[in-house]
């Protein structure tokens, strides 16, 4: 499993975590080879979608800060990656990477977090268009389990500061 550190649990809920690893890891082998938030088809328009159409028929992404593979998908990846870089082709970013080559191989399961806990995070708040105070979050629908990005308070006066450049100068009053 991989989590961003600016991921927050809003719901305190210590069973969240448990109720997800239950879902992915089932009886024996893993029922799912990918789950992330926002996997899905992607527009031509999507900023990583020109180097990942090149090599598959349609483009799939997800959502980076919340991500979890299987032992096959990650060796699948492994050897993917292995092979596009001794051919010498473009290089495609993660976020398109994992769910294209997934898909496009065939025979992985795939799925969106929400799939296995209906509304456990929102295009609202994952990913935010800004950061999101820490210890004070805006109101959120019930069933929401995590947003992202969240800061502490140093963290988002930091991002505020830099926003407020002007032509890459600080502002000043």
């Amino acid at each position: 499993m991989l989590l961003d550190e600016k991921v927050a649990f809003v719901r305190g809920n210590p069973l969240f975590l448990e109720g997800l690893a239950r879902r992915l890891t089932g009886d024996g082998d893993a029922p799912h080879d990918l789950v992330a938030a926002g996997l899905g088809e992607r527009p031509p328009e999507w900023f990583w979608h020109a180097a990942a159409s090149a090599r598959f028929a349609a483009v799939h992404g997800i959502l980076s800060p919340l991500l979890v593979l299987s032992r096959r998908a990650l060796e699948h990846l492994f050897a993917w990656r292995r092979h596009e870089a001794e051919v010498g082709t473009s290089f495609i970013f993660w976020e398109a990477l994992v769910a294209s080559a997934l898909i496009d191989a065939g025979g992985f399961r795939c799925t969106d977090v929400n799939a296995l806990l209906p509304g456990a995070w929102s295009p609202g708040s994952f990913p935010a268009p800004a950061p999101m105070l820490l210890g004070h979050l805006p109101p959120l629908p019930p069933e929401v389990e995590f947003v992202y990005p969240v800061a502490s308070e140093r963290e988002y006066l930091a991002w505020l500061l830099e926003k407020s450049r002007i032509d890459g100068q600080p502002f000043r009053t």
